[in-house]
């Protein structure tokens, strides 16, 4: 039986500034830290690669969790993804008031596209990105 989405991997240049960025602009909590190491070949196995060195950390939004993660330093770099980038294109955060949500956040330093925009069902959605450019929403539904 299928019980849910349980996380969202993100894997960060520097984990340390999307730590700070997603505890201090969205309350997120550390609730788990790990990884392995280079001479894993099993965990390495597991995910398809080889010799790579990794710390995760795992925060949690509410009941929704982020698992970060960061490759050692000689491992490849990924392109920066926009919205038009197949697969997984963003991070939807629910707020209860996406204008203010928005404010809060733009004057804190989070960059955003646009302005709130309401939409003709009645939700509020603004795109903006976290310090790595991984685009987030944030979200305000409509009363029901």
């Amino acid at each position: 039986m299928i019980k849910g989405i349980h996380h969202i991997g993100i894997t960060a240049l520097n984990i340390n500034r999307l730590i700070k960025f997603y505890t201090e602009m969205f309350d997120a909590k550390i609730i788990k830290e790990g990884g392995w190491k280079r001479d894993d070949k099993k965990f390495n196995r597991s995910v398809g690669l080889s010799k790579t060195e990794v710390r995760i950390v795992m925060l949690s939004i509410g009941d929704t969790y982020i698992e970060l993660f960061e490759f050692a330093k000689d491992a490849e770099e990924i392109p920066t993804k926009t919205i038009l980038t197949k697969g997984f294109t963003h991070i939807a955060i629910e707020v209860e008031n996406a204008r203010k949500e928005y404010t809060r956040l733009e004057e804190a330093g989070m960059p955003f596209i646009e302005e709130p925009f309401l939409t003709p069902k009645g939700s509020t959605f603004a795109y903006g990105q976290d310090p790595e450019g991984n685009i987030i929403e944030i979200i305000q539904l409509p009363a029901p």
